[in-house]
């Protein structure tokens, strides 16, 4: 068994946005909210047309009411105008819903709840804030969105998506939410992520796929959650380190059992010319020289015979 040390954040943030303990986060919601008006009546004014309502149509025509009032116009099954029309409310007549209209009342939810967590600039345009929430900081530290997914707070990280934000936003080191959620070896995060767009293929600037970093922070339950999904078990990372390689130089002996059990190819050289074994061989601990010899009896037997020989060809040149 691997020995007991803390989990290695290798990319951990340097700075970046807090929890808000201000109260100035009131002002840019209500400002948010002013902005979402002329869109949100567009909205309902589609809708209406689809449920060809009148009377909430010509409501709506001239209508310049916020955002606090529209929503409770009605849910998105009905017109909220009151009409009797089966055809229109879809219900035979039945009482109408009082419940506030979902859609809208959700995007009030979202944003309260992202400008209770971080500190956002006054007087900035919705599509400058979804940048915001997915651009590292001046010093180049973790974006809100990253940070949200370091903290493991996935109703936040749920209500930037809501949102817009970018759900494959890069961070410092070209971190990907998807990297940053496996960092913390969360999946339920990770399934929100891929549900939302998530790409699980990217990798950061050291070319580390979501694999490699699983295995790096020794989270056996989302190294599988990754296989399942199909990533490539011999990607290379920039040291030509397959996670594997990885495994076996961190002496983690259930990673790597788990890694040759799923298929991970035993021979690969990474840059320096080295294979997993030859790794862990030359470390040399207890562990390494389990993992050693499990990688050495999965060795074919002429491997390195024909490393020798091709050693001894090139001496005599």
């Amino acid at each position: 068994m691997a020995t007991n040390k803390p989990k290695r954040n290798f990319f951990r943030r340097k700075g970046g946005h807090r929890r808000n303990e201000e109260s100035s986060s009131e002002e840019f919601f209500n400002m948010v909210k002013r902005q979402l008006d002329k869109t949100i009546l567009t909205e309902r004014y589609r809708e209406a047309q689809r449920l060809k309502c009148e009377a909430l149509l010509e409501g709506l025509a001239i209508s310049s009411l916020p955002l606090s009032v529209l929503h409770l116009l009605g849910p998105s099954s009905d017109c909220g105008c009151g009409c009797e029309s089966a055809e229109n409310s879809g219900n035979d007549g039945e009482e109408v819903s009082d419940k506030p209209y979902g859609p809208l009342n959700q995007v009030e939810t979202d944003l309260e709840l992202i400008c209770e967590h971080f500190v956002l600039p006054d007087n900035i345009p919705i599509d400058a804030m979804r940048k915001t929430l997915a651009e590292p900081d001046e010093i180049g530290g973790d974006p809100p969105f990253h940070i949200a997914i370091y903290d493991e707070d996935i109703d936040v990280v749920r209500a930037m998506l809501n949102f817009g934000v970018d759900v494959n936003c890069k961070g410092a080191y070209g971190q990907t939410p998807i990297l940053t959620a496996t960092i913390v070896g969360s999946i339920p995060i990770l399934e929100l992520l891929v549900e939302k767009g998530g790409d699980l293929t990217m990798v950061n600037y050291n070319k580390s796929s979501a694999l490699h970093i699983a295995v790096l922070q020794e989270w056996p339950k989302t190294t599988r959650w990754l296989l399942n999904k199909g990533l490539d078990i011999n990607a290379l990372d920039s040291t030509l380190s397959t996670p594997l390689h990885l495994a076996a130089f961190d002496g983690n002996i259930p990673m790597v059992k788990l890694l040759i059990g799923r298929g991970a190819k035993i021979d690969i050289r990474n840059e320096d010319g080295h294979t997993p074994f030859e790794i862990a061989r030359a470390i040399g601990t207890p562990h390494h020289k389990i993992i050693a010899g499990i990688l050495r009896s999965r060795t074919p037997k002429n491997f390195y015979a024909q490393k020798q020989e091709s050693v001894n060809l090139s001496l005599d040149k």
